[in-house]
């Protein structure tokens, strides 16, 4: 069969149309009494009295609360899947607090507007343009919550700006010059990526 874009005519349309009407659905006058396949899968084999049901509830009640919960106080180190604190700094820092109220605090100054194309009611993201996240993040040496929430530079409004998801991906392909760290911690200039 060919490929591409196919042109339907008058004549195929009707063809279609009758063909469609012949078909009858497979469930046409079944019940639940009739036919297996619409009986609930454990109908008649097993149902809960009232009473049980009763006697259940009052037995789960206040089971998981509490120190009865064995989740009880395992945050952090003591929590079964703790992998030693490796979530990386920028998912930190995005899924903080202050992350937060600075995105809306740019929002709201922008009109909720991308700044870009001038669009409104579409999805919108915060961007730092000028610099850029992750070097501010490397020019201020921010390794840790703590340095984050301290830098004055990540949290200022006029590196942030409001973009559309489409905007805020082009404006992400432009080539920039990035800051990178060198053996010796030092910061250097990279070239254009």
């Amino acid at each position: 069969m060919s490929r591409g874009i196919y042109v339907r005519t008058e004549e195929i349309r009707k063809k279609n149309s009758v063909s469609n009407k012949r078909q009858i659905p497979w469930n046409k006058g079944l019940t639940k009494e009739i036919d297996m396949r619409l009986k609930n899968e454990f109908a008649g084999k097993y149902t809960r009295t009232d009473k049980i049901r009763k006697k259940q509830s009052a037995a789960n009640k206040g089971l998981f609360k509490g120190e009865k919960n064995p989740m009880f106080g395992r945050i952090g180190e003591r929590a079964p899947q703790w992998k030693g604190g490796i979530t990386k700094i920028c998912e930190r820092i995005r899924h903080s607090f202050k992350y937060a109220q600075w995105r809306i605090a740019i929002f709201k100054r922008d009109d909720y507007t991308c700044q870009c194309c001038g669009k409104r009611g579409v999805y919108i993201e915060a961007h730092h343009h000028l610099k850029g996240f992750s070097n501010i993040l490397l020019e201020n040496h921010v390794d840790s919550i703590e340095k984050a929430l301290d830098c004055k530079e990540l949290w200022d409004m006029d590196l942030g700006q409001t973009l559309c998801k489409k905007c805020h991906k082009k404006e992400h392909a432009k080539p920039k010059i990035k800051i990178q760290k060198s053996t010796e911690n030092k910061m250097l200039i990279g070239e254009m990526l």
